[in-house]
């Protein structure tokens, strides 16, 4: 079944919801595997504060980056729609928020070398770029 337009925008926000609750849930997962294991007390998982190790800590902020990030690209998101915008590019603009998103994340859980922040910085930077580029597709659209 082909998708149109109007759909692209709506998948790559619930994919993007969908990965930032995946790794809501692994958080905690972490966490009990921790505590059944002996190498932590519940106690020791204090909000803000860095904790565990180096690994689990970059999940945390993975997790934390996605819920930051995935507000503005909703409403961003959903007010094009809701101007009526159908167009492609704004469908593909929107996947390439997603898949920067997910290179961001994976990478930032997979290793905190001074290699992989540059590549997490230029993915956060084509994450704002394409709000910038929705954003003003919308105002575009309604002005």
């Amino acid at each position: 079944m082909p998708i149109n337009a109007a759909e692209t925008p709506i998948i790559a926000v619930v994919i993007f919801a969908l990965w930032t609750a995946i790794l809501a849930f692994a958080v905690p997962i972490w966490r009990m595997v921790l505590v059944m294991s002996g190498q932590a007390r519940t106690t020791d998982f204090t909000p803000g504060d860095a904790h565990g190790s180096p690994a689990y800590w970059r999940l945390n902020r993975a997790h934390a980056n996605c819920v930051e990030n995935l507000v503005v690209f909703a409403a961003l998101a959903v007010c094009g729609l809701a101007a009526g915008i159908s167009d492609t590019n704004f469908g593909v603009a929107c996947f390439i928020i997603l898949i920067a998103r997910l290179l961001q994340s994976s990478v930032h859980i997979v290793s905190g070398s001074g290699a992989a922040v540059g590549v997490r910085f230029a993915a956060f930077a084509i994450q704002c770029i394409g709000y910038l580029v929705i954003g003003a597709m919308t105002l575009a659209r309604v002005l």
